[in-house]
């Protein structure tokens, strides 16, 4: 060995040289299995040269059945054959050592960990083909590869985890969070959205981690994350506690807003049975109707203003029925926003329409929220249009157009702050 503790064929391999390499192993066979026992940065033959990307080269060290699969820091030659995505090394070596599946590196992964946290779903379905159990190691953090896939947004990564093996769909780490927990807290919608859809992860929106703390709770602010998470159909477990006793008590089958208030963190003054008021109220419902009325209010101003346009129309010659401001910008202007405005009206319209037709909780909201975009940029858009449009009308007399244009742009942009209700109106109203 030289300095570095490496051999001949150490040197061969991170040179590339097959040729050399196999020469070397013609000669002696031990050489692939030569590593420094007492180094945690030593590297075996193989390892370097699937690293380095010599395939052919660790193919040819595999299929001479006398090797060292060790790695720096615990690694062994599949952790790399994963993280390069090399089905037929990964194949090689399950053939010939099975038990590698299991092995862990210095942070307790496994090659499993590495597919499920990188998202190689071919590979993951190799490794629990050989080997099923190797799913159930747990890595430094007591994460499992479903926990990890989880945490990564790898759908197709977890397909494959629970099809091999459904029995983990309900496993938790130290902390008692399930594969839910984690797409929720950290914003996977998509696998959230599989999950709460999915029969063999049935019931696991209603777990509870260690802080008995629901996959809802760990959302944080994120409406369509929280709007997945509400599922009016299946039960609800939320534990209430009163102010005095602590006593526990248990809520079934709420329904609607009843789920939403449930899912919440509080703590009721007094321990109260839910009524009929709560569990039938949605707010959601509520404020997709005030919506839908915004912008059929907008839509109906807009196609009016475009009909009955400022300044009327020329009564005579060549261009009798001709808008008469038709050649002002301001006119251009007009016609522009008030189209958009229209359009974008209509737009939310048809986005509520879709809405009510979905038969799921969490999409009747995603909806909802997708229209609130429409409805701010057509208000914005019908502002412009008035504007303009007077403008238009009043460009004879600059000073008052001016000044209606100011007025108007002022108000609507500033309008919600030039009055406020005094806090302790706020204070009253709240009591």
């Amino acid at each position: 060995m030289n300095h570095m503790n490496h051999t001949a064929l150490h040197e061969a391999v991170r040179s590339g040289q097959f040729e050399l390499v196999r020469s070397l192993i013609g000669k002696d066979a031990e050489l692939a299995t030569i590593v420094k026992e007492d180094d945690e940065s030593a590297e075996s033959p193989l390892c370097m040269a699937i690293r380095r990307r010599f395939f052919q080269i660790a193919e040819f060290l595999i299929s001479s059945n006398k090797f060292s699969w060790r790695g720096p820091k615990g690694t062994t030659a599949l952790h790399y054959a994963v993280l390069q995505k090399q089905s037929g090394i990964i194949q090689m070596l399950l053939e010939r050592r099975p038990a590698m599946a299991r092995e862990v590196d210095a942070e307790k992964c496994t090659p499993l960990h590495i597919a499920a946290c990188i998202g190689y779903h071919k590979e993951a379905r190799l490794l629990m083909e050989f080997d099923g159990s190797c799913a159930d190691v747990r890595n430094k953090d007591h994460m499992l590869a479903l926990h990890i896939a989880a945490h990564q947004g790898h759908i197709n990564v977890i397909k494959v985890l629970t099809e091999y093996r459904p029995d983990l769909c309900n496993s938790c780490d130290d902390r008692g969070w399930n594969a839910l927990h984690f797409a929720a807290k950290y914003g996977m919608v998509e696998v959230a959205q599989y999950i709460v859809n999915s029969p063999v992860f049935m019931g696991l929106a209603d777990k509870t981690n260690n802080q008995r703390k629901l996959p809802f709770h760990l959302a944080q602010g994120n409406m369509v994350m929280r709007s997945i998470l509400l599922l009016p159909e299946q039960s609800v477990r939320f534990w209430c506690f009163s102010s005095k006793g602590r006593k526990r008590k248990k809520y079934e089958n709420l329904k609607g807003i009843g789920r939403y208030v449930a899912l919440m963190e509080h703590e009721p003054k007094e321990e109260t049975e839910p009524n009929e008021n709560n569990i039938n109220s949605d707010p959601w419902k509520e404020r997709s109707s005030i919506h839908l009325l915004v912008s059929t209010i907008i839509t109906t101003v807009a196609f009016a203003a475009g009909i009955t346009i400022p300044g009327g129309y020329i009564n005579d010659g060549t261009d009798q029925g001709m808008p008469t401001l038709s050649r002002k910008a301001a006119f251009k202007i007009f016609m522009v926003a008030n189209s958009l405005a229209f359009s974008l009206s209509i737009s939310s319209m048809r986005i509520h329409f879709k809405g009510s037709m979905q038969k799921h909780y969490g999409n009747k909201v995603i909806r909802l929220l997708n229209a609130i975009p429409y409805i701010r940029y057509s208000m914005v858009a019908l502002v412009v249009a008035f504007v303009s449009g007077t403008y238009a009308i009043l460009a004879n007399s600059s000073g008052l157009a001016i000044a209606v244009c100011i007025i108007c742009s002022f108000i609507c942009t500033f309008g919600s702050s030039v009055y406020r209700v005094p806090k302790w109106e706020v204070k009253k109203l709240k009591a």
